[in-house]
């Protein structure tokens, strides 16, 4: 999820204020989940796991209800379901250096959905000086109202291309929605630890080394680290099937105990041998 700008005309908008709160809070959490061009996947569990990770709620009708006040917008392809928002870069300042979307473009009739008043603008009445005003010292007499910040997409577009950043590939056996779904509730999990993988590569190493044990063994590795657990790493070779022992899992420091008592009792018996020698 990235860091996004929110404007004081968030909180004014009559018609924003219209939908339910939680609709309202999914919203700004959709600004943080769309890449650089307002488009996102419509994956509602995965939306939740990000965006309300320590809520039970159904978002598939909070996306409804925005789709419906046209703040955002819904279109498929090849099969699979994305979402918009329409006026994203009107009122972001996308950094130049954030990753090219590798997402479809919406349809024209999408891309090109009505403005919604969400900026300071359109909101917020603007004030102009007469011009009657007197200076005092140096002044000049004359009020010049602040120049507008242009955040066109003419504007972003200037910036430089920035580096392309391929998608997750999912290894043979863990590629199903089931596997998928767990894995992003896993990367969710390791950023509210503030423990996020630094960049895709290190997240696809990490996903590769999950996968090679299987299905069954990936699920129950994701299932063992999420909270209650809390755990900062995957374990899948710890995986038994049902009816063979499981082994326990150990922590660093209880490792290290049992390795420093095994060093103690091998001492000991050395001692005891020469000892026994003399």
């Amino acid at each position: 999820m990235k860091s996004r700008v929110i404007k004081p005309g968030f909180f004014l908008s009559e018609e924003l204020a219209e939908l339910d709160v939680r609709a309202r809070l999914l919203f700004i959490g959709l600004w943080l989940a769309a890449d650089r061009e307002g488009r996102f996947e419509w994956r509602p569990k995965k939306l939740r796991a990000e965006i309300f990770p320590h809520e039970a709620i159904d978002v598939e009708p909070l996306l409804m209800s925005l789709h419906d006040a046209k703040f955002i917008c819904m279109y498929r392809h090849d099969g699979k379901v994305y979402g918009f928002l329409p006026n994203f870069r009107k009122h972001q300042k996308i950094h130049k250096h954030e990753a090219a979307s590798v997402l479809p473009a919406p349809p024209d009739n999408v891309a090109t959905s009505p403005d919604i008043p969400l900026h300071d603008q359109t909101t917020l009445p603007s004030v102009q000086g007469t011009g009657t005003s007197k200076g005092t010292g140096r002044g000049t007499g004359k009020s010049t109202p602040p120049s507008p910040v242009d955040n066109s997409p003419e504007t972003v577009a200037v910036e430089s291309e920035p580096a392309f950043e391929a998608p997750l590939t999912f290894p043979e056996g863990v590629d199903d929605e089931e596997c998928r779904i767990a894995w992003d509730e896993w990367v969710a999990h390791r950023r509210h630890m503030r423990k996020p993988y630094r960049g895709r590569a290190e997240e696809q190493k990490a996903l590769s080394v999950a996968g090679r044990f299987g299905r069954e063994a990936f699920l129950w590795a994701v299932k063992h680290s999420l909270p209650p657990n809390s755990y900062q790493g995957l374990f899948p070779e710890k995986y038994r099937p049902e009816g063979r022992t499981q082994t326990p899992f150990k922590s660093a420091a209880e490792r290290r105990l049992e390795s420093r008592t095994a060093a103690f009792d091998e001492f000991e018996r050395n001692v005891e041998k020469k000892r026994g020698v003399k």
